[in-house]
This record gives C-alpha cells, structure tokens and sequence, in this order.
C-alpha cells in the first residue's frame, strides 16, 4: 500500500470513528428525551437575543484561549525539562485535565491526571514529570494572586481618593460611591477594610 492510501485510509478512519462517536451521542439524547428524562423546560425561559449569543461567544473564545495559555506554559515547562513532547500532546493532556478537573470532586483532579499521563509516558523521569505539573500548579497560583493584585491596582487607580472597600450586605462597593446608585446597598452596618 501507498504512503498516500494509508494516509487516505488514516483519514477515513478517524472520520468514521467520530462520525460513529456523534451518532451515538445523538441517540442517547433523542432516547433521554423520549423516556422523559431530560427537561428542557427551564430553556424556554432564556432570553436569546443577539446580546446573549455574542456574550456566549465571546466567553468561549476567552475559556478557550485560556486553556490554549496552559497547555502552552506547560508545554514550555516540559520543554525546559528536556521532554520530547508536541504542543498538540500537551494541548490534550491539558483538556483532559481541565474536564477532569470539572467533573471530579475535588481541586487536584485535573492535576492529578496530568502527572498520571506523564509518568505513564515516561519511564525514567517520573520525578522530573512529576515536578513539572506542580511547579505548573504553583505557576497558576502565582499567576491568579498576580491578577488579583493587578485588579486591586486598577480599582486604585479608578478610585484614587482611597483604596479601601465597603461592605455593606455581602456586596462589594467602592468606599466614595454615591449610594443613590445602589438601591440594594441597604443596611445598617458597613465595614471598612
């Protein structure tokens, strides 16, 4: 057989698979639906409208390339340890493990799945796998208090007379804000911090 029959063949294959795959899902939601086991009555009350569709949109895009921006930082801790791995290799392990991470109970599912498939792949470096997928978790760690303190910058910078918070009811407000704006910011007590 030819280089391009078995690549033809490769293609036909992957498509048959996924086209069996989508085939199957699709009949277990018509199924569900017919037994009476899904309830799609709670979507009848959503307001679609273009404004909906685009924050929808745009959400996924941003979900999406936040987790292209993990794949990739764990890649190049892979690649700093001297791991031969592809950015689409990682690129998986990292969906795996967010989906993980979402289904498990728990904080460490994802990451837990993440050195799992690593360690499997590699035989003498485990350590070095391992390591790498918890210097990626203290990255993330580092990353979000760095967010953290950049947005308390900017809410500074916006509100330069004081950065300090109100808390009146649970809810949030800036210390200086006119409370005519806020009619839920009722109570009696606020506390500043």
């Amino acid at each position: 057989m030819t280089e391009t029959k078995r690549s033809i063949f490769k293609t036909a294959k992957k498509f048959t698979f996924f086209a069996i795959k989508i085939g199957i899902s699709s009949a277990l939601i018509i199924w569900l639906f017919k037994q009476d086991r899904l309830d799609f009555s709670s979507l009848n009350r959503l307001c679609v409208d273009i404004d909906t569709v685009v924050l929808f949109l745009c959400g996924a895009i941003f979900v999406f390339c936040g987790l292209l921006l993990l794949g990739l930082r764990l890649w190049l801790l892979l690649r700093f340890k001297r791991f031969c791995i592809t950015f689409k290799r990682v690129l998986g392990i990292t969906l795996m493990g967010s989906f993980l991470g979402v289904v498990l109970p728990g904080l460490v599912g994802g990451d837990a799945m993440k050195a799992v498939y690593l360690c499997s792949n590699v035989c003498e470096r485990r350590m070095d796998a391992l390591s790498s997928v918890f210097i990626d978790r203290v990255l993330g760690l580092y990353s979000l208090l760095l967010l953290g303190a950049l947005a308390l910058c900017a809410m500074w910078a916006v509100d330069s007379h004081t950065p300090s918070i109100l808390l009146r009811n649970g809810r949030m407000l800036p210390s200086n804000s006119n409370y005519g704006n806020y009619p839920y910011f009722t109570g009696k007590y606020g506390f500043l911090i």
